[in-house]
């Protein structure tokens, strides 16, 4: 999960998404490969989105601007790479 601190208050839901896909379009290389791998986002009760990849490519967002921090995603079942999702 990538947290991100966006200063605007009034920014858009598109355009929190639009930050999100260039934000990892970064790490993946390309807008299309973003988009590939984010699997969840929010622009209501938290501003992130998570996606899928090892955790040392994971490690590449938290220098990135506005990155406040990133946590691993409890859903994901390490051992068999699946999404949990919450019961």
């Amino acid at each position: 999960m990538i947290i991100l601190d966006l200063k605007k208050s009034n920014t858009s839901r598109e355009q929190k998404i639009e930050t999100y896909v260039n934000l990892a379009a970064q790490v993946f290389g390309s807008v299309e490969e973003a988009k590939k791998r984010i699997y969840a986002l929010s622009t209501t009760e938290y501003n992130g989105f998570q996606v899928k990849c090892p955790e040392d490519v994971s490690d590449r967002f938290k220098d990135l601007p506005g990155v406040v921090f990133v946590l691993p995603d409890v859903y994901v079942d390490p051992l068999n790479k699946e999404y949990r999702g919450a019961d």
